[in-house]
């Protein structure tokens, strides 16, 4: 019986796990138990999900980016391109030629350590489960065998542009509530990959706020690959760059308050040309940007990314009370980490309004989801 897919190199785990107590495939499951020590099925398949088998590779430089994309998140050290030596290839070699063939966590990561292979910073913690949100496809092809549940979107979608036939909030913003409110339980640890856009990250962070009583960190693709943009070291104001705030008054009549938020890119102009065209009737224009200037490197880690999104909610929450009754629209570019951990604090701040700018074809910004 087939129980390795050939295609995509994962477990068939419907056949593995058939129910079946005298079959060739119990004899092979409880030997799989009896090497792994584990007494249940279920720790098994826990076990088996995110493992792929990949047989014929087309090609080792392809193989070694994809780890790359992946090391940094389970806490170890990417491969040096320049290097002629692949340092866990070595060392796989060497616990072979010793006669080591069975490792745990604890013993795999003391012996990182050792070879100068451990990051830890970003490793995820046993009680965490994988989930995921995916309306991109690039990079995040896998989501389903590295993710305990997760929700895709790409039905929805042609590349960034939602197709004609979808609404954002009648089929987009409650998919993502039905995922939130059913997938993840209340009490429990989780470490989300956003493979999505900015929109759906904030508005996850909406459904997933602190008194949803799910615990969850988002997992950042960056420079360095993918980390876990956690929130408990400090911030200091000497290595991290922190906002600086410029309100412009634009019609004192105005119903509504615009939101730019500039991290990888400048976004202002394209604001303003947008809210002439749609003849918006705004008050105050508040700009977040950093003095230094934008670009992909200007949020260091989830703690930074925290802290900028408590001093918006801060900002939007000392406004005067006839301001904070108005609808926010918020426009901006930067890291969906940050999106979700300002799409947490979204609760306070009333009717809002999220938008997505267009890269690669309009060069415009277009509304998607409203809020609550």
């Amino acid at each position: 019986m087939k129980l390795i897919d050939a295609k995509g190199g994962y477990f068939l785990l419907e056949k593995l796990f058939d129910g079946k107590k005298k079959s060739h495939v119990s004899i092979l499951r409880n030997k799989l138990k009896a090497h792994l020590e584990e007494e249940h099925d279920m720790e098994l398949e826990k076990i088996l999900k995110p493992i792929k088998i990949m047989s014929n590779f087309s090609s080792l430089e392809v193989l070694i980016q994809l780890l790359n994309t992946r090391l940094p998140s389970v806490g170890l050290k990417p491969i040096n391109l320049t290097e002629r030596v692949n340092p866990y290839v070595s060392l796989i070699k060497r616990l072979f030629q010793e006669g080591n063939f069975k490792f745990n966590r604890e013993v795999l990561i003391e012996i990182c350590k050792d070879e100068d292979l451990w990051l830890g910073n970003n490793i995820m913690n046993f009680e965490e489960n994988p989930v995921g949100i995916r309306s991109f496809l690039r990079r995040a092809e896998n989501m389903e065998n590295d993710t305990t549940a997760m929700v895709c979107l790409l039905d929805y979608f042609n590349d960034r542009s939602l197709k004609d036939e979808y609404n954002w909030n009648e089929d987009i913003k409650k998919t993502i509530e039905v995922f939130a409110m059913q997938s993840l339980k209340e009490g429990a640890s989780y470490c989300i990959y956003l493979d999505t856009h900015s929109s759906i990250a904030f508005t996850a962070g909406h459904f997933l706020d602190p008194k949803s009583g799910v615990s969850i960190v988002p997992v950042q693709k960056g420079l360095k690959g993918r980390e876990i943009w956690r929130t408990g070291n400090k911030v200091s104001q000497d290595k991290h760059t922190l906002w600086t705030v410029d309100q412009q008054i634009i019609n004192e009549e105005g119903e509504d308050i615009v939101v730019v938020i500039e991290m990888t890119h400048p976004a202002l102009e394209d604001v303003q040309s947008y809210i002439n065209e749609q003849n918006l009737q705004v008050k105050s224009i508040i700009k977040f940007y950093f003095e230094t200037g934008t670009g992909f490197n200007v949020i260091q880690n989830g703690m930074h990314a925290m802290v900028l999104a408590n001093e918006i909610s801060k900002t939007l929450n000392s406004l005067e009370k006839h301001d904070r009754r108005k609808r926010y629209h918020f426009f901006g570019s930067g890291p969906n980490g940050f999106w979700f951990f300002l799409g947490q604090l979204s609760r306070n701040f009333g009717n809002l309004t999220l938008y997505e700018y267009d890269f690669e074809d309009t060069k415009e910004y277009h509304a998607t989801i409203n809020l609550p």
